[in-house]
């Protein structure tokens, strides 16, 4: 079943997160509850979105356990460019 882009929350989360709409990415990125129909990748895209907002947000604990879980499933996981260590903004 196909789903419009207006109600795939995964490219909602995205667009919140590209417009550093932290708060709202972490009401729209997919929980594991509707991960059924996600890709692995997709899977991996939420919980990256998710434990970056929380981050963000200065929501530790939860940023916490949202990065445990998103090493779980992908252990080679790395911090993206932007985020990384000595990036300028």
């Amino acid at each position: 079943m196909a789903v419009s882009q207006a109600a795939d929350p995964l490219a909602e989360a995205q667009r919140a997160f590209d417009e550093l709409q932290f708060d709202r990415v972490v009401t729209l990125a997919p929980s594991p509850a509707q991960w059924s129909g996600l890709t692995r990748a997709q899977v991996i895209q939420a919980l990256s979105l998710r434990a970056l907002s929380l981050a963000s947000v200065k929501r530790d604990e939860e940023a916490g356990l949202a990065f445990r879980q998103l090493l779980t499933v992908e252990p080679t996981w790395q911090l993206p460019e932007q985020f990384g260590p000595g990036c300028e903004r």
